[in-house]
């Protein structure tokens, strides 16, 4: 399938970081449409099969490649990979190993079934000032929240890597201001020069090399 019309740009970064809040800035700013978290679209099955998680991130994709042909923008809010970098985050202990995930992205990405965000904005704050907003924010519920701040380190070492080897596809970015992410993003043009096939090998590689604690 050819890539989406329009720039895909993914938000990352832990929880309460303002990822949610940031998407729907770009929405009225930008008038990007935004694809949502995968557990907030689709609700979890009573006995989930195994791939049932990594289906949902390929719809995710599907909504943002259609969006893309009638938005000047998408955002998706949190990475369709993201089992890769979490599960590598906690050991693969309980959850699929790397070579499930190749098994399953790969010949997905080779069809163009899934593609990689033109720019992946990761958003960042100190562990106290997430902390607060989830006090601040009670309606919000946020499973797992401190056992999830152990990403926080790994996920940034893996999205530097993504960015030594492609540094146009990411942006670090500290969460405080809003309005200056969005401007940020604004200015950003898609960059797709680097095979997403390439790229997710590479990654995987990397994985493979390097333990995340």
């Amino acid at each position: 399938m050819a890539p989406p019309a329009a720039p895909v740009v993914c938000l990352e970064g832990p929880s309460a970081v303002g990822k949610t809040t940031t998407a729907a800035a770009l929405a009225a700013a930008c008038g990007a449409h935004v694809v949502a978290e995968a557990n907030v679209l689709y609700a979890r099955p009573e006995r989930e099969p195994p791939t049932w998680y990594l289906d949902r991130q390929a719809d995710r994709w599907a909504l943002a490649r259609d969006a893309a042909q009638s938005h000047p923008l998408v955002v998706l809010d949190g990475d369709p990979f993201q089992p890769l970098w979490y599960n590598w985050a906690y050991g693969f202990a309980g959850m699929q190993g790397l070579d499930a995930l190749d098994a399953f992205y790969r010949p997905r990405l080779v069809r163009g079934d899934l593609g990689v965000p033109d720019l992946y904005v990761v958003l960042g704050a100190l562990p106290d000032t997430l902390r607060q907003r989830r006090a601040d924010d009670p309606a919000r519920r946020r499973g797992g929240f401190e056992r999830h701040l152990r990403f926080v380190e790994p996920q940034r070492r893996y999205f530097s890597e993504m960015q030594r080897v492609a540094p146009d596809r990411v942006l670090f970015l500290d969460a405080h201001d809003v309005q200056a992410t969005v401007r940020a993003v604004a200015v950003r043009r898609a960059h797709r020069e680097a095979s997403p096939v390439d790229l997710f090998d590479h990654l995987v590689g990397w994985l493979a090399e390097n333990a995340a604690g």
